[in-house]
């Protein structure tokens, strides 16, 4: 990226490398997105990753900046509850197959923009945003949650989900000292 920009990150919308299906005569494949590479994806400190998890947990976030290639280095902009400008960025790279992420304050050095600092780092939000830096997305909910409501087939092909009390058979014990309901 530094040859095309002068930092090693830009506005995707902006910059990007010209990809081999982006002279597909065909439009609908110059299109489609390419999925990121299996080891992005099982990264649960990935930039795709970590994007989801903020905004899993209620964060307003979004993609400000990204590397060359998109998944090696990224600025992940979250917002704060806070009155006026009110954010963080969040700064991730990867090295050795693991990114490592850094928060810095995106306001100024001025004294309501301190103020707002403060505000903002005791919102939970900001707890949130540490600790979606320090755990990442969680891994599939199919390891989570190992009994997924199943379909019948009725009659014409129709299914139908299963009722609260036929989940309940499916399901895993009650935990120790959980209130039976």
């Amino acid at each position: 990226m530094a040859d095309l920009w002068v930092d090693p990150v830009a506005n995707p919308s902006c910059f990007a490398r010209p990809r081999p299906q982006d002279f597909d005569p065909d439009p609908a494949k110059r299109r489609r997105r390419v999925p990121p590479p299996p080891a992005v994806r099982a990264d649960p400190h990935s930039i795709p990753n970590m994007l989801a998890a903020l905004t899993g947990r209620g964060l307003k976030a979004r993609i400000t900046r990204l590397g060359d290639p998109a998944h090696a280095r990224g600025h992940i902009q979250v917002d704060m509850p806070v009155k006026s400008r009110a954010r963080f960025v969040l700064i991730g790279e990867a090295s050795d197959g693991v990114t490592e992420w850094r928060a810095v304050w995106d306001g100024n050095d001025s004294k309501a923009g301190l103020k707002r600092r403060r505000q903002s780092e005791a919102t939970d939000a900001y707890r949130l945003m540490l600790t979606a830096m320090r755990e990442g997305r969680p891994q599939s909910q199919s390891t989570c949650l190992p009994f997924f409501p199943k379909s019948r087939k009725l009659e014409k092909g129709k299914e139908r989900t299963l009722r609260t009390d036929e989940m309940r058979e499916n399901s895993l014990p009650p935990r120790p000292g959980a209130r039976q309901g």
